[in-house]
């Protein structure tokens, strides 16, 4: 049961994600390639603002309808404005974002798989899990609004 614990906490996910590849990276280390250091820090760089600003329009949107950003609570309003209106899972992306950032801005293979790996665990596992209970709440309205807006873009 513990593994269906962690798996409820997204953020868990993201930091073993992160810490997983960094220790992989260190003992095997596979360059992506990166041009040059400059490029590597300003599209890595990038995808991190991207990152935090997704998120953060997401967090805003969330705050302004007072709805629950706990993952595994049921939430009281269904936003599919701001950010949701083109992803249904705009702080998950923000994740998959920032371990891609963190892959370019260290030139490291390790992390692009370990955001393929959270990317796969999230899309099957927790937002399917997520997508149960907002449905639940939701009904039809949920429904209409996953067959306008994707899961990730």
């Amino acid at each position: 049961m513990v593994i269906a614990r962690i798996v409820r906490l997204p953020v868990v996910l993201f930091l073993l994600a992160i810490t997983v590849a960094s220790i992989i990276h260190a003992r095997f280390p596979i360059p992506l390639g990166m041009p040059s250091f400059a490029v590597a820090m300003t599209a890595g760089g990038i995808l991190l603002l991207a990152a935090v600003a997704i998120a953060g329009a997401a967090l805003a949107a969330m705050k302004k309808h007072r709805t629950t950003v706990e993952p595994w609570q049921r939430p009281s309003s269904l936003v599919t404005g701001s950010v949701f209106a083109f992803t249904r899972n705009p702080i998950y992306l923000s994740l998959l974002l920032i371990v891609l950032g963190l892959a370019l801005m260290a030139d490291a293979f390790w992390f692009v798989v370990a955001a393929a790996v959270l990317w796969l665990v999230l899309d099957r596992v927790v937002i399917r899990s997520e997508e149960r209970i907002v449905e639940e709440a939701f009904a039809d309205q949920y429904v209409a609004y996953k067959n306008r807006v994707r899961r990730w873009l």
